[in-house]
């Protein structure tokens, strides 16, 4: 009776495994890396003077070798120079710079100068230096003003056209007519480093370094003597306000 019991024992196990073989398997497993919690974005633009490197507190110019009463041909590059430092590891962001003369009280834009293709008005801009008198104005109105950022220390001569001088850009002010359009223009840093300019279809290029140099230029038209111009609106940030 002892051996029969035993029998039916193994005969059932039998049974119970010849079953589970038939059973479907469904399997969902997951990996994460979340970095949401890290990430850096800071930039620094430090002033110097590119005579001697000494530290400036403003973009400043050679005033006395600026022509009065002359309509200007060549730009003129700014006696300080910048130094930059970028880190940018959050995706999608970046570092922006503009103006927002309008937001001023000592050198407010309240009236704006022409931008032309041509003869053609294209629409209103307020960027560059401002007349602290007249507060804008298409005539004596504004020093217009462009910058050039690089990974070598050599200062440009923009001569008659800045844009000769490679990755020049204009300073943009965000009451300009175009403004919403420039994203990628008032660009100075992503997450590729330093941005260097934008190609002809817009998209931005990297200089291929977190460190360099930034150069300043600005057109002096038609100078009185008495004149003040200035801007103290502008702005680099990482969310464009």
């Amino acid at each position: 009776m002892k051996r029969l019991f035993n029998l039916v024992a193994v005969l059932a196990v039998t049974v119970l495994l010849n079953s589970s073989a038939f059973a479907a398997v469904s399997l969902v497993r997951s990996a994460v890396a979340n970095f949401s919690s890290v990430g850096e974005i800071s930039f620094s633009l430090d002033l110097k003077y590119i005579a001697d490197d000494s530290d400036a507190s403003v973009i400043d110019w050679d005033v006395a070798n600026i022509p009065l009463t002359v309509e200007a041909t060549n730009w003129t590059t700014s006696t300080v120079y910048a130094v930059l430092s970028a880190t940018v590891t959050t995706v999608g962001s970046a570092v922006y710079m503009y103006q927002d003369n309008v937001k001023s009280t000592v050198y407010k834009s309240t009236a704006p100068r022409g931008a032309y293709d041509g003869t053609i008005r294209k629409g209103d801009v307020y960027s560059g230096m401002v007349n602290k008198a007249t507060q804008g104005g298409d005539y004596r109105g504004y020093v217009p003003m462009v910058f050039t950022s690089t990974t070598t220390k050599t200062t440009p001569s923009y001569g008659t056209d800045p844009e000769d001088v490679a990755g020049t850009r204009y300073f943009i002010d965000k009451s300009d007519y175009n403004f919403a359009a420039q994203t990628n223009y008032i660009t100075v840093a992503n997450t590729g480093g330093l941005v260097g300019g934008v190609t002809a279809e817009g998209p931005c290029w990297n200089m291929g370094s977190n460190t360099g140099y930034m150069y300043f230029g600005g057109k002096f038209d038609n100078i009185l003597g008495g004149d003040e111009y200035g801007t103290d609106q502008i702005k680099v940030v990482s969310m464009i306000e």
